[in-house]
Protein backbone atom coordinates (compact mmCIF):
# COMPACT_ATOMS: atom_id res chain seq x y z
CA UNK A 1 0.00 0.00 0.00
CA UNK A 2 2.82 2.35 0.59
CA UNK A 3 5.23 1.26 -2.27
CA UNK A 4 2.45 0.72 -4.93
CA UNK A 5 -0.97 3.03 -4.03
CA UNK A 6 1.18 5.84 -2.58
CA UNK A 7 -0.14 5.55 1.24
CA UNK A 8 -3.52 6.66 -0.95
CA UNK A 9 -5.35 3.40 0.72
CA UNK A 10 -4.80 1.69 3.78
CA UNK A 11 -3.66 -2.03 4.14
CA UNK A 12 -7.20 -2.62 5.66
CA UNK A 13 -9.39 -1.20 3.14
CA UNK A 14 -7.57 -3.79 0.30
CA UNK A 15 -7.73 -6.85 2.84
CA UNK A 16 -11.43 -5.92 3.12
CA UNK A 17 -11.65 -5.58 -0.62
CA UNK A 18 -10.47 -9.07 -1.45
CA UNK A 19 -12.54 -10.62 1.50
CA UNK A 20 -15.84 -9.60 0.08
CA UNK A 21 -14.36 -11.28 -3.44
CA UNK A 22 -13.90 -14.47 -1.90
CA UNK A 23 -17.19 -14.62 -0.54
CA UNK A 24 -18.47 -13.68 -4.05
CA UNK A 25 -16.22 -16.23 -5.39
CA UNK A 26 -14.66 -13.87 -7.54
CA UNK A 27 -11.31 -14.07 -6.00
CA UNK A 28 -10.42 -16.70 -8.20
CA UNK A 29 -10.18 -13.71 -11.48
CA UNK A 30 -7.54 -12.09 -9.46
CA UNK A 31 -4.36 -11.68 -11.14
CA UNK A 32 -1.83 -14.32 -9.39
CA UNK A 33 0.72 -11.78 -8.14
CA UNK A 34 -2.48 -10.37 -5.61
CA UNK A 35 -3.30 -13.82 -5.10
CA UNK A 36 0.04 -14.29 -3.73
CA UNK A 37 0.06 -11.35 -0.71
CA UNK A 38 -3.76 -11.41 0.17
CA UNK A 39 -5.00 -14.95 -0.19
CA UNK A 40 -1.87 -16.55 1.55
CA UNK A 41 -1.70 -13.59 3.94
CA UNK A 42 -5.37 -14.12 5.39
CA UNK A 43 -4.86 -17.81 5.47
CA UNK A 44 -1.66 -17.25 7.53
CA UNK A 45 -3.56 -15.31 9.82
CA UNK A 46 -6.45 -17.41 9.92
CA UNK A 47 -4.79 -20.69 10.38
CA UNK A 48 -1.69 -20.09 12.09
CA UNK A 49 -1.41 -21.28 15.90
CA UNK A 50 0.03 -17.38 16.55
CA UNK A 51 2.00 -14.92 14.42
CA UNK A 52 5.13 -13.55 15.16
CA UNK A 53 5.84 -9.69 14.78
CA UNK A 54 8.63 -7.07 14.84
CA UNK A 55 7.17 -4.09 16.15
CA UNK A 56 3.65 -3.43 17.61
CA UNK A 57 2.95 -1.09 15.01
CA UNK A 58 2.56 -4.09 12.98
CA UNK A 59 0.83 -5.93 15.21
CA UNK A 60 -2.05 -3.13 15.05
CA UNK A 61 -1.99 -3.17 11.54
CA UNK A 62 -2.76 -6.93 11.24
CA UNK A 63 -5.36 -6.01 13.47
CA UNK A 64 -7.17 -3.24 11.48
CA UNK A 65 -6.49 -5.95 8.64
CA UNK A 66 -8.15 -8.61 9.88
CA UNK A 67 -10.56 -7.60 13.28
CA UNK A 68 -11.66 -10.91 14.14
CA UNK A 69 -8.37 -12.19 15.16
CA UNK A 70 -7.45 -12.40 18.93
CA UNK A 71 -5.12 -10.24 20.28
CA UNK A 72 -3.76 -12.77 22.15
CA UNK A 73 -2.23 -14.64 18.99
CA UNK A 74 0.01 -11.81 17.65
CA UNK A 75 3.13 -12.25 19.62
CA UNK A 76 5.64 -8.51 19.65
CA UNK A 77 9.08 -9.97 19.57
CA UNK A 78 11.98 -7.59 18.06
CA UNK A 79 14.61 -9.03 16.53
CA UNK A 80 17.33 -7.61 17.93
CA UNK A 81 21.20 -7.64 16.73
CA UNK A 82 23.66 -10.85 16.65
CA UNK A 83 26.60 -10.52 17.70
CA UNK A 84 29.70 -8.84 15.52
CA UNK A 85 32.11 -11.48 14.75
CA UNK A 86 34.13 -9.33 12.38
CA UNK A 87 37.80 -8.72 12.97
CA UNK A 88 39.06 -5.98 13.97
CA UNK A 89 42.26 -6.11 12.01
CA UNK A 90 40.07 -6.92 9.26
CA UNK A 91 38.31 -4.09 9.75
CA UNK A 92 40.81 -1.99 9.47
CA UNK A 93 42.84 -3.12 6.01
CA UNK A 94 39.15 -2.81 4.40
CA UNK A 95 38.78 1.21 5.86
CA UNK A 96 42.34 1.45 4.52
CA UNK A 97 41.05 0.17 0.89
CA UNK A 98 38.09 1.80 0.74
CA UNK A 99 40.28 5.45 1.33
CA UNK A 100 42.51 3.93 -1.14
CA UNK A 101 39.93 3.06 -3.61
CA UNK A 102 37.54 6.65 -3.52
CA UNK A 103 40.25 8.59 -2.32
CA UNK A 104 37.52 11.26 -0.32
CA UNK A 105 38.86 13.83 1.63
CA UNK A 106 39.01 13.05 5.15
CA UNK A 107 37.69 16.71 6.42
CA UNK A 108 34.45 16.10 4.50
CA UNK A 109 31.56 14.59 6.23
CA UNK A 110 30.77 10.65 5.63
CA UNK A 111 27.20 9.48 5.55
CA UNK A 112 26.17 5.89 4.51
CA UNK A 113 22.96 4.48 3.52
CA UNK A 114 22.72 0.63 3.16
CA UNK A 115 19.68 -1.63 1.99
CA UNK A 116 18.87 -3.41 -1.54
CA UNK A 117 18.04 -0.39 -3.45
CA UNK A 118 14.11 -0.71 -3.89
CA UNK A 119 11.35 2.15 -3.67
CA UNK A 120 10.59 1.30 -0.38
CA UNK A 121 13.89 1.93 0.53
CA UNK A 122 13.67 5.86 0.01
CA UNK A 123 16.93 6.26 -1.00
CA UNK A 124 15.53 9.18 -3.25
CA UNK A 125 14.69 10.61 -0.02
CA UNK A 126 18.12 11.11 1.40
CA UNK A 127 19.56 12.48 -2.61
CA UNK A 128 16.67 14.87 -2.75
CA UNK A 129 17.11 16.31 0.68
CA UNK A 130 20.66 16.90 -0.08
CA UNK A 131 19.76 18.69 -3.34
CA UNK A 132 17.66 20.57 -1.29
CA UNK A 133 20.73 21.15 1.05
CA UNK A 134 22.44 22.46 -1.49
CA UNK A 135 21.09 25.81 -2.02
CA UNK A 136 21.04 27.05 1.26
CA UNK A 137 24.01 28.56 2.78
CA UNK A 138 24.42 26.26 5.89
CA UNK A 139 25.08 23.08 3.40
CA UNK A 140 28.75 22.48 4.76
CA UNK A 141 31.75 24.57 2.78
CA UNK A 142 33.76 21.08 2.71
CA UNK A 143 30.71 19.35 0.48
CA UNK A 144 29.54 15.38 1.83
CA UNK A 145 30.37 12.15 0.92
CA UNK A 146 27.55 9.65 0.56
CA UNK A 147 27.89 5.73 0.36
CA UNK A 148 24.44 4.74 -1.19
CA UNK A 149 25.57 0.68 -0.33
CA UNK A 150 23.23 -2.24 -1.66
CA UNK A 151 22.04 -3.48 -5.07
CA UNK A 152 19.53 -3.60 -7.17
CA UNK A 153 16.25 -5.34 -5.66
CA UNK A 154 14.52 -7.75 -8.11
CA UNK A 155 11.15 -5.84 -8.08
CA UNK A 156 11.81 -2.37 -9.76
CA UNK A 157 15.32 -2.40 -8.12
CA UNK A 158 16.84 -1.73 -12.01
CA UNK A 159 14.99 0.64 -12.80
CA UNK A 160 14.86 2.89 -9.72
CA UNK A 161 18.53 2.43 -9.79
CA UNK A 162 18.36 4.78 -12.65
CA UNK A 163 16.28 7.37 -11.10
CA UNK A 164 19.30 7.21 -8.31
CA UNK A 165 22.09 7.87 -10.53
CA UNK A 166 19.94 10.60 -12.70
CA UNK A 167 19.38 12.55 -8.97
CA UNK A 168 23.05 11.98 -7.96
CA UNK A 169 24.15 13.18 -11.19
CA UNK A 170 22.14 16.25 -10.54
CA UNK A 171 24.16 17.20 -7.12
CA UNK A 172 26.98 19.56 -7.54
CA UNK A 173 28.14 19.78 -4.09
CA UNK A 174 28.02 15.85 -3.10
CA UNK A 175 29.95 13.31 -4.03
CA UNK A 176 27.49 10.27 -4.43
CA UNK A 177 29.25 6.44 -4.57
CA UNK A 178 27.69 3.24 -5.13
CA UNK A 179 29.46 0.58 -3.87
CA UNK A 180 27.20 -2.13 -4.45
CA UNK A 181 26.36 -4.53 -2.39
CA UNK A 182 28.78 -4.92 0.99
CA UNK A 183 28.68 -7.51 3.57
CA UNK A 184 31.30 -8.51 6.67
CA UNK A 185 33.97 -6.55 7.01
CA UNK A 186 33.41 -4.58 4.36
CA UNK A 187 30.33 -3.76 5.56
CA UNK A 188 32.14 -3.16 8.76
CA UNK A 189 34.77 -0.91 7.37
CA UNK A 190 31.96 1.32 5.68
CA UNK A 191 29.89 1.78 9.20
CA UNK A 192 33.73 2.78 10.57
CA UNK A 193 34.27 5.48 8.18
CA UNK A 194 30.17 7.01 8.61
CA UNK A 195 29.68 10.11 10.68
CA UNK A 196 26.08 9.37 10.52
CA UNK A 197 23.88 6.31 9.37
CA UNK A 198 20.77 7.95 7.16
CA UNK A 199 17.94 5.29 7.32
CA UNK A 200 15.32 6.94 4.72
CA UNK A 201 12.72 3.96 4.02
CA UNK A 202 9.02 4.34 3.42
CA UNK A 203 8.40 1.02 4.76
CA UNK A 204 10.21 -0.96 7.34
CA UNK A 205 8.37 -3.57 9.93
CA UNK A 206 12.05 -3.64 11.68
CA UNK A 207 15.32 -2.22 10.51
CA UNK A 208 17.73 -4.61 10.89
CA UNK A 209 20.81 -2.49 9.14
CA UNK A 210 19.51 0.22 11.61
CA UNK A 211 20.42 -1.93 14.16
CA UNK A 212 23.81 -3.06 12.70
CA UNK A 213 24.97 0.54 12.51
CA UNK A 214 24.18 1.32 16.14
CA UNK A 215 25.85 -1.72 16.93
CA UNK A 216 28.79 -0.15 15.24
CA UNK A 217 28.17 2.64 17.24
CA UNK A 218 27.12 5.29 14.60
CA UNK A 219 24.68 8.43 15.17
CA UNK A 220 21.39 7.71 13.01
CA UNK A 221 19.01 9.76 11.12
CA UNK A 222 15.85 7.48 9.89
CA UNK A 223 12.64 8.25 8.70
CA UNK A 224 9.57 7.42 10.51
CA UNK A 225 8.23 4.39 9.87
CA UNK A 226 6.99 1.13 12.21
CA UNK A 227 10.37 -0.17 12.70
CA UNK A 228 11.88 3.05 13.16
CA UNK A 229 9.11 4.77 15.57
CA UNK A 230 10.21 1.82 18.07
CA UNK A 231 14.08 1.50 18.05
CA UNK A 232 15.31 5.51 17.23
CA UNK A 233 15.89 7.43 20.57
CA UNK A 234 16.88 10.82 20.90
CA UNK A 235 20.52 9.69 22.51
CA UNK A 236 22.02 8.59 19.48
CA UNK A 237 19.50 9.95 16.61
CA UNK A 238 16.98 11.59 14.65
CA UNK A 239 13.74 10.46 13.98
CA UNK A 240 12.13 12.23 11.24
CA UNK A 241 8.28 12.28 11.07
CA UNK A 242 5.98 14.08 7.96
CA UNK A 243 2.78 13.52 6.19
CA UNK A 244 4.50 12.87 2.98
CA UNK A 245 7.07 12.72 0.51
CA UNK A 246 7.68 16.15 0.46
CA UNK A 247 7.29 17.37 3.49
CA UNK A 248 9.81 14.23 4.76
CA UNK A 249 12.67 15.56 2.35
CA UNK A 250 12.22 19.14 3.52
CA UNK A 251 12.75 17.58 7.09
CA UNK A 252 14.97 15.23 6.54
CA UNK A 253 17.24 18.05 5.03
CA UNK A 254 16.39 19.75 8.35
CA UNK A 255 17.52 16.66 10.27
CA UNK A 256 20.57 16.44 8.43
CA UNK A 257 21.52 20.12 8.84
CA UNK A 258 21.03 19.67 12.95
CA UNK A 259 22.88 16.18 13.36
CA UNK A 260 26.32 17.34 11.42
CA UNK A 261 25.71 21.03 13.53
CA UNK A 262 26.26 18.38 16.60
CA UNK A 263 29.19 16.57 16.04
CA UNK A 264 30.54 17.39 19.24
CA UNK A 265 27.88 15.48 20.70
CA UNK A 266 28.97 12.26 18.56
CA UNK A 267 31.08 10.70 20.96
CA UNK A 268 28.56 10.41 23.79
CA UNK A 269 25.67 9.50 20.38
CA UNK A 270 27.91 6.66 19.44
CA UNK A 271 28.32 4.86 23.31
CA UNK A 272 24.59 5.46 23.85
CA UNK A 273 24.14 3.85 20.26
CA UNK A 274 26.26 0.71 21.33
CA UNK A 275 24.89 0.45 24.47
CA UNK A 276 21.58 0.03 23.12
CA UNK A 277 22.46 -2.62 20.78
CA UNK A 278 24.11 -4.97 23.42
CA UNK A 279 20.51 -4.34 25.65
CA UNK A 280 18.26 -5.74 22.32
CA UNK A 281 20.60 -9.19 21.63
CA UNK A 282 18.92 -11.54 19.26
CA UNK A 283 19.31 -14.55 21.72
CA UNK A 284 16.82 -12.90 24.08
CA UNK A 285 14.78 -12.91 20.56
CA UNK A 286 15.37 -16.46 19.64
CA UNK A 287 14.75 -17.75 23.39
CA UNK A 288 11.08 -16.35 23.01
CA UNK A 289 10.40 -17.87 19.82
CA UNK A 290 11.54 -21.20 21.09
CA UNK A 291 9.63 -20.72 24.31
CA UNK A 292 6.46 -19.71 22.43
CA UNK A 293 7.11 -23.10 19.84
CA UNK A 294 7.44 -25.00 23.02
CA UNK A 295 4.22 -23.93 24.44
Amino acid sequence: CRLYLKNCVKPETTTRFYAALDRARLSRFVPDVLKLAWQKQQDSVRYSAGLIVPSEAMKKVLLRCYPDTPPEKIHVIPWGIGPDDSNADDVERQSQELLRTYAFPMESPVLVALSRVSPEKGQDRLLEALALWETRPDYPPRGITLFLCGEAAYMQGRRFMKRLRSLAARLKKTRVIFPGYVSGARKQAFFALADLYVFPSRHESYGLTLMEALQAGRPVIACANHGTEEIVQPGFGWLVQAENDGEMIKNLRQALAEALSKQNQFPAMRSAARAYAASHPFSVSAAQVASLLQA
